[in-house]
């Protein structure tokens, strides 16, 4: 079977609900996958990492024959980036997209992403925030890893993800893809400000992002009133952590400085 997508979720199969322990978060984003407007078209596969030793519980390997399911090589600090890496290496299909799995995509994520990918090499979405529960959040421009979309070749070019990082691996990885001059396209809403004016006073990132890099970077509307990626701000999550913890505050800052060093800026 030809597959033309390959979706990597890293998970460690965490429960949503404490008191629910049999509804996981990788669940709710397997869900969104499958309802994508494109699916009926395309050939989907989603390959799941997961930490070293981890088994995931016996009623997701009976979902689908297009759920697999990898276990990284490495631990320690870089337990996320080592996910990705292993779910990665075993994807088959001509393109890789990226769903981190507490977070969840509009249904018509990949149809969006797929127009954009033929002026470009990358494609990235933005997100609207929410914490779990709510019905109201804010939109954060950050080209999160949940959002990204590539020719599975770019992938190999760029190189995998450095699990010496804990909570930068997606600055460093963009870093690279940056310096080696790939074209990428920001989706966004369809009301985001249509002028680097109104960018700059509005959307700070967007504004950065597209002066940049100009001739390589791109934002785009893709028409929709809100952001195709729903990203949860989970109170476990890395930037929660890095919020409530001086140690892990320490760890990020010191990452950033690595980054500044490597890149002569703080890569976006």
């Amino acid at each position: 079977m030809t597959i033309d997508v390959s979706v990597i979720i890293p998970s460690r199969l965490d429960a949503i609900k404490v008191e629910e322990p049999d509804y996981l978060w990788l669940e709710r984003a397997i869900e969104s996958v499958r309802a994508q407007s494109a699916a009926a078209t395309l050939q989907i596969e989603i390959i799941v990492g997961l930490d070293p030793g981890t088994a995931p519980p016996a009623r997701l390997h009976d979902m689908a024959t297009t759920l697999r399911f990898a276990n990284a090589h490495a631990d320690g600090e870089g337990r996320q980036a080592a996910a990705l890496n292993a779910a990665a290496a075993e994807a088959r299909g001509d393109y890789i997209a990226m769903l981190e799995d507490d977070d969840e995509w509009q249904p018509r994520f990949l149809e969006h992403a797929f127009q954009a990918i033929t002026e470009c090499e990358f494609v990235s979405s933005n997100q609207l925030e929410l914490a779990p529960g709510s019905v109201a959040g804010h939109i954060n421009d950050f080209p999160t890893p949940s959002g990204w979309f590539m020719r599975r070749s770019l992938w190999h070019e760029v190189g995998e993800m450095d699990t010496t990082y804990r909570y930068h691996l997606d600055n460093d990885w963009l870093g690279r893809l940056s310096d080696a001059g790939n074209r990428r396209v920001h989706l966004v809403e369809r009301t985001a400000a249509h002028n680097l004016t109104e960018l700059k006073e509005k959307r700070p990132f967007l504004y950065s992002f597209a002066t940049a890099k100009p001739g390589f970077n791109f934002v785009v509307r893709h028409g929709g009133d809100f952001p195709l990626v729903i990203r949860t701000v989970n109170p476990h999550g890395g930037m929660s952590m890095i919020a409530a913890s001086p140690a892990a505050r320490a760890r990020s800052k010191l990452e950033e400085n690595r980054l500044k060093e490597t890149y002569g800026r703080f890569p976006y």
